[in-house]
């Protein structure tokens, strides 16, 4: 198993990091926008109704006749740490803080009390923000990008995150929204959301964290040091991250969660936490390489290096059929395509006649015995631990 990891590491080259993109007006143009109510609302634009207003239709039905572009912000500015409003079953507005951006619009927040928390995923068309924060986030976005011209709004709707200047009123749109009032911010996660960012040592870069729970106070000092040097925390990483290159997990140990195995599985870096802080402390981006994680240990507690390069694809070609509880179904769903692999978990007789044919058969502890013989003429029934050592030395590891 040794022998089937040793590989050279790759020189590390570090792209030109990204500016972010001007914010245009455009008729279908997803923006946040401020409602009579005071606070600012997910919605689209419908319609330009006059040189410097919208008509605009929120994301829960209310439209607003004509907003001014002095009202309207990039959707962007939402990041890590900001403090939010969240819609809850009751249709009321409550207090949250996000802790990571997702794909497809959604967030994952933390909401609760001093009786506890919890954190759920939650859509961002289900959001509000005060304007406090909302200019905050802006005015530290606009430091990244100076403009190049002196038109106005109404001149040229094109700026680094908000169009027009930050209004001193809110808009006198009305409207029937029932949604109910909203509550106060904590005291503590409007802190870390309104903390002035020290650098853009991180912009452009896009982050996994993990942590053992006992590291939460650890995890969170990390999640702070990406939120300030402009970095981007995400709970997966999508083919367009990847693509770019500027990809790393962050994590405390080597560990055989999803997140762990699949970014081993996609060739991420998956590096110590002390590397965010010695990027910090430089005001650049550090060689990774002295921070490096092992991938894992196998069989005779060996302890294997990381191979990097970009995705590996392990199981590129073979075909996997996953029979077990939902839970174990989705973690190595996830895990086992990471690795380049097809897989099968739609099954619904295990012992039927039915053609499901697969290279391999992976099974849950808890399946019946009788099951385990009656697929295993589909394909090789393998357990969870062999597919973690193939994840860990890159390698199709030999069947007993």
């Amino acid at each position: 198993l040794a022998a089937a990891a040793a590989a050279a590491t790759p020189a590390v080259t570090v792209p030109p990091l990204p500016i972010p993109p001007p914010f245009v007006l455009a008729i279908g143009t997803e923006v946040l926008a401020l409602w009579g109510d005071n606070f600012y609302y997910p919605g689209k634009l419908e319609k330009q109704v006059k040189s410097n207003a919208w008509k605009i239709r929120f994301a829960d039905g209310c439209v607003g006749k004509s907003v001014p572009a002095s009202d309207i912000v990039s959707p962007d500015v939402v990041d890590v740490g900001m403090a939010i409003k969240v819609l809850d079953k009751d249709a009321v507005y409550e207090a949250a803080t996000v802790t990571a951006l997702l794909s497809e619009g959604r967030l994952r927040v933390r909401r609760g009390d001093e009786e506890g928390e919890t954190e759920d995923v939650v859509s961002r068309n289900d959001i509000c923000v005060d304007p406090d924060t909302i200019h905050e986030a802006v005015a530290a976005r606009a430091a990244l990008t100076a403009p190049t011209t002196n038109a106005t709004a109404a001149e040229s709707p094109v700026t680094p995150m908000r169009a027009g200047v930050t209004p001193t009123t809110p808009s006198t749109a009305t409207s029937s929204r029932t949604n109910g009032s909203t509550k106060d911010r904590g005291a503590a996660a409007a802190a870390v959301a309104r903390r002035e960012p020290d650098s853009d040592v991180f912009l452009g870069w896009q982050f996994a964290v993990s942590s053992h729970a006992s590291n939460n106070e650890q995890r969170e000092a990390v999640l702070t040091l990406i939120r300030r040097g402009r970095g981007m925390v995400v709970e997966e990483f999508t083919p367009d991250m990847l693509a770019a290159g500027q990809t790393v997990l962050l994590a405390d140990d080597a560990r055989r969660t999803k997140k762990y195995l699949s970014c081993l599985a996609l060739g991420v870096p998956c590096v110590r936490f002390e590397w965010a802080d010695a990027c910090t402390r430089a005001g650049e981006i550090v060689d990774y390489r002295p921070f490096l994680l092992p991938a894992g240990r196998v069989s005779g507690d060996i302890e294997m290096p990381q191979a990097l390069g970009g995705p590996l694809r392990v199981f590129a070609g073979k075909v996997f059929l996953v029979l077990g509880n939902p839970e174990f179904c989705k973690f190595w769903d996830y895990v086992l395509r990471a690795a380049g692999a097809e897989v099968l978990n739609k099954v619904t007789h295990v012992r039927g006649d039915g053609d499901v044919q697969c290279d391999f058969v992976l099974f849950s502890e808890e399946m019946h015995h009788s099951d385990h013989d009656a697929v295993s003429r589909r394909g090789q029934v393998v357990t969870h631990s062999w597919v973690v050592d193939c994840i860990i030395t890159q390698s199709i590891v030999a069947l007993a």
